[in-house]
């Protein structure tokens, strides 16, 4: 979907864990490593506009750990990646038929957690996010 105008951090949750639908999204963290599928995001949006992020990928019934990535920082203006692909795009073979997508910069996870901030607010406000309650975004 198109980056919300708006994604500050007014009515939000303090921070959130939003998790994605199982295999939608996939990120590759070394050349010639597998792809991981993206689990969910814990989100925690600065006052001031910017994100702290931690995201969580390869995480299944057959593997026993994880791959963890964090960061932080503001969402960048640059609507698309630096080879002119859209964001998410997916990269793996058969993404696009499979109706995958792929996040492959610390700058498209600070994008898509942006992108969930106002559904969490709007989730809060119609009483359906607390402590340990899913939010669904789909």
């Amino acid at each position: 979907a198109a980056a919300p105008q708006a994604a500050g951090a007014a009515g939000a949750p303090r921070a959130y864990y939003v998790q994605f639908p199982e295999r939608l999204i996939w990120g590759q963290f070394e050349p010639g490593q597998p792809h991981e599928p993206l689990d969910g995001l814990f989100v925690r949006p600065w006052p001031e506009g910017g994100y702290f992020v931690l995201a969580v990928f390869g995480l299944r019934p057959d593997r026993e750990g994880f791959t963890v990535v964090d960061l932080d920082g503001h969402r960048e203006e640059r609507g698309s990646r630096e080879d002119g692909s859209p964001r998410f795009a997916p990269v793996l073979p058969g993404g696009e038929a499979a109706g995958l997508h792929s996040v492959v910069s610390p700058e498209e996870l600070i994008e898509l957690a942006a992108r969930t901030v106002p559904l969490a607010a709007a989730a809060r406000d119609r009483g359906r996010a607390g402590p340990h309650q899913p939010i669904e975004i789909g």
